[in-house]
């Protein structure tokens, strides 16, 4: 399986999911989850896991669980 690029693929919501967070350069496994936050008064996507959680916005690539650990995205594949 290969990396998705958030932008132009988004999981389904509650989707087990691996994504890579270019800040600390490491693969999470987790799931992603969208919801609509009544204070904000707009929808809300985070990406979550037993590490923590992250918005949309820091997440760039992502693919969906397979049991087996990936490998980081190559680096060509990255937006420097």
């Amino acid at each position: 399986m290969d990396w998705i690029l958030f932008k132009e693929q988004k999981p389904e919501n509650g989707q087990h999911i691996y994504y890579y967070f270019d800040v600390f350069d490491r693969v999470y496994e987790g799931w992603y989850e969208e919801f609509y936050h009544e204070e904000l008064g707009s929808w809300e996507e985070v990406f979550h896991g037993k590490h923590g959680f992250l918005g949309d916005g820091e997440v760039e690539y992502w693919m969906p669980y397979s049991g087996e650990f990936p490998n980081k995205p190559m680096q060509e594949w990255r937006n420097w």
